[in-house]
């Protein structure tokens, strides 16, 4: 996180219920300028210091890397949070430091030249978020894949015209199944919206002739695939699908679910 004042200071924290709060850590500016931040919120100062020189020294080399430019060159951020060691340098061969840091408190080359200082005010949160497009496409596909065995049972689903994307699946490759479609481009979820339980998941199936088996899956009705589930038509009823109403935790095969909500004559 950032700190919003002139000198805008990065430290490592964490947002709990949308609040921020330090986590024990060294701020390396140099061998004779380093920083402890702890937050008094956390519990005594004085105890977490102790324990965090305790961890610190006991470190064996294992961290989460952050890198974000703005800590800036030759300098380390350093903690301990929830049994985890976290590192941030603005270049990874600034990791280097942190044996410099351990070593220096081994040593107990450590000398106090500052009185304490509590500071409060407004911070920014500067998260990273890495998304594993290969794997979630995979994951996507075996959603599909489970649905419709759980629709039309194991027997179809380990059929050879299924068997690609089971490979696929199973051990990756190439991605030749699964399609993010834009929200421009969703016309029959859009049509099916004022029906679907609100930020509920779906998975649509459809076997056409001279096209294949294809499901259409929306996750929380934000993010919707395309699947190629086969080359090969199987014969399926329609319409076909699952739908999952996750805030309430209840699961539905497509005609059920219209069943629940069509009037009946």
């Amino acid at each position: 996180m950032k700190a919003t004042n002139a000198a805008g200071d990065l430290t490592l924290g964490f947002l709990r219920l949308g609040e921020p709060f330090q986590i024990p850590q060294f701020r390396w500016r140099s061998s004779d300028d380093i920083d402890v931040i702890i937050d008094p919120r956390s519990g005594e100062t004085q105890s977490q210091l102790k324990q965090l020189v305790g961890k610190i020294r006991a470190y064996s080399a294992k961290h989460t890397l952050l890198v974000d430019p703005e800590i800036g060159a030759g300098r380390l951020l350093f903690g301990f949070h929830d049994s985890k060691y976290y590192a941030a340098v603005s270049d990874p061969g600034d990791v280097t430091l942190v044996g410099q840091l351990v070593d220096l408190l081994n040593r107990g080359k450590f000398e106090q030249r500052n009185k304490a200082r509590y500071s409060k005010g407004q911070v920014e949160s500067r998260q990273r978020v890495e998304i594993d497009l290969c794997g979630m496409h995979r994951v996507c596909g075996k959603i599909a894949v489970n649905a419709f065995c759980h629709l039309f049972g194991i027997a179809v689903t380990r059929s050879p015209d299924l068997a690609e994307i089971r490979k696929w699946i199973h051990a990756g490759g190439e991605n030749s199944f699964v399609t993010l479609i834009d929200q421009d481009d969703q016309d029959l979820l859009a049509a099916l919206a004022p029906i679907l339980p609100e930020h509920g998941h779906i998975v649509l199936f459809a076997s056409i002739e001279g096209v294949g088996l294809r499901a259409l899956l929306s996750l929380y009705r934000s993010f919707t695939f395309a699947i190629h589930l086969s080359n090969a038509a199987v014969p399926i009823p329609a319409p076909a699908g699952f739908i999952c109403d996750w805030r309430t935790g209840t699961e539905w095969a497509l005609d059920e679910y219209l069943r629940t909500i069509l009037p009946v004559s």
